[in-house]
């Protein structure tokens, strides 16, 4: 994916994640084709995994290189604690959970496919699909919606990296758009 002050995360790139310049015309920093009419793009890939997470971006020479966390930190834990209120991800959800236990969605990744909830006349049919519903403050949560709240904090961790480093500009994207690992 890529993402530029102008279009955001989630904008086509035909050169992949961490594409190339094309062989010919001037390019930024990054390796991406730099044009008089607007910013340099940047780009960035999203590791959603199952235990950690991570976004990477190329550095000043091209290079990937790991966008620290909000805690500093080059992954960030794939863990969410809600309580339907209010979503904490990552060591800070630990730490929630030690204080408030029973509202930490962990291992999230590993129930993609399963339906959050099922029509009430398939509850006592043994061929019922699992479910994967994570209740929490009496919302009820698929691993989508988990997933969500992952991402959003991810993408505020790369966006205030981004800004601290001045390779974002004033203008903010608005979306992300992650692409699962096959």
């Amino acid at each position: 994916d890529v993402l530029t002050p102008s279009t955001g995360f989630g904008a086509p790139s035909t050169s992949g994640a961490f594409g190339t310049a094309p062989p010919s015309g001037a390019t930024d920093a990054f390796g991406a084709p730099s044009t008089a009419n607007g910013p340099a793009t940047l780009r960035v890939g999203i590791d959603l995994g199952t235990t950690f997470s991570c976004v990477a971006a190329r550095d000043a020479r091209g290079r990937p290189e790991i966008v620290p966390g909000g805690d500093g930190t080059e992954t960030t834990a794939s863990v969410v604690w809600f309580d339907g209120h209010e979503a904490v991800v990552g060591q800070r959800a630990y730490a929630r959970e030690r204080a408030a236990p029973g509202y930490l969605a962990a291992f999230v990744k590993r129930a993609t496919g399963k339906p959050a909830q099922i029509p009430p006349e398939l509850y006592d049919r043994d061929d019922a699909p699992a479910t994967a519903p994570y209740v929490r403050g009496g919302y009820a949560w698929g691993v989508e919606g988990v997933q969500a709240l992952l991402l959003r904090q991810l993408r505020a961790d790369a966006l205030a990296h981004f800004r601290r480093t001045g390779q974002l500009g004033d203008n903010m994207p608005d979306e992300a758009v992650p692409v699962e690992a096959v």
